[in-house]
C-alpha cells in the first residue's frame, strides 16, 4: 500500500494546538495534574492490562473499584484467569464504565503475563456486547523477541477484533519495530542469507502497518515520531532541547500526550505533536506541567520554526 505524506505545516498544527490548550485550559490542567501525579495503570486496571480509562477531557476518573470484588475465593493466590475472575457484576460494571470513555490504552503486552487472555475476554464480554465504534485503542506490545510465534499472532489477533469496534494504534519503538519485523519474517536479528537484502527502516515499518488490521502506526524514540495511518505518513521531530536530560518515563509522557489529543479530538497528525509537546515540557528545568507551561513551550516552539513572526495568542 503506497501512503501518501502529509501536508499540515508543522507550525500550523501548533498554532492550532495552542488554539485547543487555551480554550479548554481548565480541563487540560486537570488532564495533566493526573499524569503527573502517576504515568501507570493502578492495581485494579492492571489486571485488566489496561491503563485507567477516563470518561472525557474533563477528567473524570473511572471508579472500578466500586465493581471490584473485594474477595476472589475461586482463584485464592493463585494465577488469576479472566474465565474465572468475570462474573455478572464485573461485566456490568465494566460495560458501564467503558460505555462512557473514549480512549483505552493497554499496558506493555510483552512485559505482562497472560494478558492476551484477558484481552480477549475484555473484547469479548465487555467491548463486543457496548457495540460502541468510536473508541481509540493503544496497543503497546514491547520487546517480542523473546515471544513465541504463535503468541505473537495471537496478539494479532486480538487487536485485529479491537479494529472492528475503534480505532486501533500500535506503538512501537525503533528497536521494538525491528523485533516485531524480525519475529514476523522469522528471522533473527543476527541472520543473514546470500542474496537476501535486509530492507530499510521504512520498508519494515510499511510491511509491519500493512500486514497487521491497525488503523495507526507509531514508531517513536526519543524526540522523533514516525506515523503511517491509512490517511498518509509523517515524520516529525519535536523541538530541539539543548540538554537532553530526560526523565526516565519521558516516553510515557509523549503517550499521556498523543491521549491528551485524542480526547480533543485532534487529527492523529496534530496528537503526534501534542504528545512533543508534553513530553518536551517534562524535560525543561523547574517546568510544572500544566495547561499555561504547555501553552507557552508550545508558543516557543513556533518561535524556534519562525523566528522572525510574534505569536499573540496567550492563556
Amino acid at each position: 500500500m503506497y501512503l501518501k505524506n502529509y501536508t499540515p505545516d508543522t507550525a500550523s498544527m501548533l498554532e492550532a494546538i495552542a488554539g485547543r490548550v487555551r480554550e479548554l485550559s481548565i480541563p487540560v490542567n486537570l488532564y495533566l495534574d493526573h499524569i503527573g501525579e502517576d504515568t501507570g495503570p493502578n492495581e485494579c486496571w492492571e489486571r485488566l492490562g489496561i491503563y485507567p480509562v477516563l470518561s472525557n477531557i474533563h477528567q473524570q476518573g473511572m471508579d472500578v473499584e466500586r465493581y471490584w470484588p473485594i474477595v476472589n475465593s475461586k482463584t485464592g493466590n493463585t494465577v488469576c484467569r479472566w474465565d474465572s475472575f468475570k462474573n455478572d457484576v464485573v461485566i456490568e460494571g465494566l460495560k458501564t464504565l467503558i460505555s462512557d470513555c473514549s480512549v483505552i490504552r493497554f499496558t506493555g503486552w510483552a512485559k505482562t503475563d497472560d494478558v492476551s487472555g484477558w484481552w480477549y475476554g475484555l473484547f469479548a464480554d465487555v467491548i463486543k456486547r457496548l457495540n460502541k465504534r468510536d473508541l481509540e485503542f493503544l496497543f503497546h506490545p514491547g520487546d517480542v523477541s523473546k515471544k513465541l510465534v504463535f503468541e505473537v499472532d495471537e496478539l494479532l489477533d486480538i487487536m485485529g477484533d479491537y479494529s472492528s469496534y475503534g480505532r486501533v494504534t500500535l506503538v512501537l519503538d525503533e528497536q521494538e519495530a525491528d523485533q516485531l519485523w524480525n519475529r514476523l519474517n522469522g528471522r533473527a536479528s543476527y541472520a543473514t542469507s546470500a542474496g537476501f537484502r535486509s530492507p530499510d527502516a521504512r520498508e519494515k515499518y510499511l510491511f509491519l502497518f500493512n500486514t497487521m488490521s491497525i488503523d495507526v502506526l507509531l514508531i517513536q524514540d526519543d524526540n522523533r515520531t514516525v506515523l503511517l495511518s491509512r490517511d498518509g505518513q509523517l515524520d516529525l521531530a519535536g523541538r530541539p532541547i539543548p540538554q537532553l536530560n530526560m526523565p526516565r518515563d519521558c516516553r510515557e509522557y509523549f503517550y499521556a500526550g498523543y491521549e491528551l489529543g485524542l480526547l480533543l479530538h485532534l487529527e492523529v497528525p496534530y496528537c503526534v505533536a501534542l504528545g512533543h509537546a508534553v513530553a518536551g515540557v517534562t524535560r525543561m528545568p523547574a517546568a510544572r506541567l500544566d495547561s499555561k507551561a504547555l501553552f507557552t513551550y508550545i508558543k516557543d516552539w513556533m518561535a524556534d520554526l519562525h523566528p522572525d513572526e510574534v505569536f499573540q495568542q496567550s492563556i
